[in-house]
């Protein structure tokens, strides 16, 4: 069994998630908490410690497999209890609630669930260690230091003085002022002095105090072994023993005895004193509890000393993982197991914990097994304070596994990428051969007005597969920078409307805007059409005239102002033409508010908001947007 020092503060700072839970009836109460589940929890202390697992880990309400991801995990435990066996859960949906709401947090987790048996072979508690896959995974459990035992022990160092019945009122100051219990007793077991420590302890009087024997202060099974030492004492031999203080009402508390023989007037006596080890007890059984959970740790844990960096101690994960026996480590040092190290990088790389510039440091590396075989591995270094001297102290996850599902991830994201890559081309390249045919067709077609109506289309095809061709540019499938695709959209309508016998002045003002292709295909249709439309018909008759547009960004929303110095927008009724009609059709599909001002040329404002996956999409042509006039 593993025995560290400070078990409690690296158990705590340990970073796999991990719970103690004692089987109670039906439920599963949880006894220990380290940090790093409260972290991954967003839990504290309080609101589990003491309380059933599935009572502050319910199943989340909101997804139809809440409750079933609580039924496999009680599933686990109850065979962990009945089998006596750990059990290793496949990973797991397992939401964790966000507290102070009625929302749980989307979570994945590996659960891991093992025994801790007594020395009868009975289940004392079950460890239950998920690990953390929603993120990245962090793979093994926490190592276990294990603690040095701490011994209470005071010894007797006062003698009484000689003539103790002439000197009494002194003897009972000094004795009733003595910690813990007091005696004095002759070789017949007949009790001459106690402090008041006992009579308060056991429950006795004095008077019932002096009637009794020695050996009834004990149980009976240490009766033997306490008569024994109280010879040995008499023999002239001091002498400790632990055994059980019996109370009047039954009960007994685990006590450490001295004593040593005085003769006083040709007399012998056993003077002797007892100290309450219920604490001592408590701390012993709570070390060898946490000794044990550390020890069975899935993570390697190792302690190497300061100066010479000799492996101190070494948990049986590490140990199983490496292939090396403890005595085998121990002549061993970090430098041994760590190929991408030697002595110089290694204490260079430990210098902010020596120099006490940091606490902790963290960072990966690989492993050498016996074997020669190597592992990936995340380091968390400590260097604390043990018997006197620093130790450095090591919590090794293995990051095998993560590694690999980073790169699986990394892969699939590559082929998604040449996918949407390959599609936005495509459908580029497609829009582009529409265009080419609406523009042959055009040209083949003596009907002017027929002409006009597929060149119109030609524009608008050309306006979407433009939205594309930077998609695929930019390398961002997911939205595009507006304002760049305003500017080449307006050199291209300008290219194609420019007459030698005008001149248009272009003005373009926009922010840095990023719209998703559901708002930008719309946005761009109806900044076509606003174009093309103030070209074909604003300036009749003139020889001069200026477009403007403006594209700017609020906390939640987009406005985009078009404006020309025309002859104006005629009001038309029944809704206008076509184009002012695909207008608000369009402007209606981003949820856009439209204001057209007809001062000085005419304006067109819209405003429609940021968050556009929050609107219900409706398809274009179906009724005016709200519009004012």
């Amino acid at each position: 069994m593993v025995n560290f020092k400070n078990i409690r503060s690296i158990f705590k700072a340990s970073p796999t998630p991990q719970l103690i839970l004692f089987p109670d009836a039906t439920e599963y109460t949880i006894a220990e908490v380290n940090e790093a589940y409260l972290q991954a929890t967003h839990a504290t202390e309080k609101q589990i410690m003491g309380k059933p697992l599935f009572e502050v880990f319910p199943g989340n309400p909101g997804h139809p497999d809440g409750e079933k991801s609580v039924r496999t995990l009680k599933t686990s435990l109850d065979q962990v209890l009945a089998t006596k066996k750990a059990h290793k859960l496949p990973m797991q949906r397992y939401d964790i609630p966000k507290r102070g709401t009625e929302q749980f947090e989307e979570k994945y987790w590996i659960p891991y669930n093992y025994p801790v048996l007594s020395e009868q072979g009975e289940v004392d508690f079950i460890i239950h260690s998920p690990t953390d896959v929603t993120g990245q995974v962090l793979a093994e459990q926490h190592k276990e230091i294990a603690l040095d035992e701490l011994h209470r022990e005071m010894e007797l160092r006062e003698k009484i003085q000689q003539q103790l019945s002439r000197e009494k009122s002194f003897a009972e100051s000094v004795i009733n002022s003595l910690p813990g219990v007091f005696y004095l007793f002759d070789e017949k077991g007949r009790f001459f002095r106690w402090n008041q420590n006992l009579e308060d302890l056991t429950g006795y009087t004095a008077k019932e105090i002096g009637q009794m024997d020695p050996l009834m202060f004990v149980n009976g099974y240490e009766a033997e072994s306490i008569q024994k030492t109280i010879h040995k004492i008499f023999s002239g031999t001091k002498a400790r023993v632990e055994a059980h203080l019996r109370l009047k009402d039954g009960q007994t508390i685990p006590f450490l005895f001295s004593g040593m023989s005085l003769e006083l007037d040709g007399q012998k006596y056993l003077i002797g004193t007892g100290l309450d080890l219920t604490e001592r007890e408590k701390e012993r059984a709570e070390r060898m509890r946490m000794s044990e959970v550390l020890e069975k740790s899935r993570n390697e844990i190792y302690i190497f000393d300061e100066k010479t960096l000799k492996f101190i101690d070494v948990n049986a994960g590490a140990r199983e993982n490496l292939g090396f026996t403890l005595e085998e480590l121990k002549k061993m040092t970090p430098l041994d197991i760590k190929p991408d190290f030697d002595k110089k990088s290694f204490l260079q790389l430990v210098s902010p914990l020596k120099e006490k510039r940091k606490d902790k440091i963290v960072f990966n590396t690989v492993h050498r097994r016996a074997d020669g075989s190597l592992y990936d591995v995340e380091v968390h270094l400590q260097l604390i304070q043990q018997n006197g001297s620093e130790v450095f102290v090591a919590i090794i996850l293995d990051i095998t596994d993560r590694l690999e599902i980073e790169a699986r991830v990394k892969s699939s994201l590559q082929e998604k990428e040449v996918l949407l890559n390959e599609i936005h081309h495509r459908v580029k390249n497609n829009l582009a051969i529409i265009s080419s045919l609406l523009n042959m067709q055009a040209h083949k077609i003596g009907n002017h007005q027929l002409k006009q109506i597929l060149i119109e289309s030609q524009g608008r095809v050309r306006s979407m597969g433009m939205i594309h061709e930077l998609l695929y540019e930019q390398k961002d499938f997911s939205r595009i920078d507006f304002g760049i695709y305003i500017t080449k959209l307006l050199q291209h309508i300008t290219a194609n409307y420019h007459r030698p016998d005008r001149s248009i002045k272009t003005d373009i003002n926009t922010d840095s805007v990023y719209l998703d292709i559901n708002t930008a295909v719309p946005c761009a249709l109806i900044i076509n059409e606003l174009i093309t439309n103030a070209y074909k018909h604003a300036f009749e008759g003139r020889d001069q005239g200026r477009i403007a547009v403006q594209l700017s960004s609020a906390a939640d929303s987009f406005t985009l102002v078009f404006s020309d110095n025309g002859v104006g927008l005629p009001q038309e009724p029944g809704g206008g033409s076509l184009g002012l009609s695909l207008i608000h059709g369009l402007a209606k599909q981003i949820g856009a508010d439209v204001t057209i001002t007809r001062e000085q040329g005419t304006t067109f404002t819209l405003t429609f908001p940021a968050a556009q996956e929050s609107l219900k999409t409706e398809p274009a042509l179906q009724g005016n947007a709200h519009t004012h006039f």
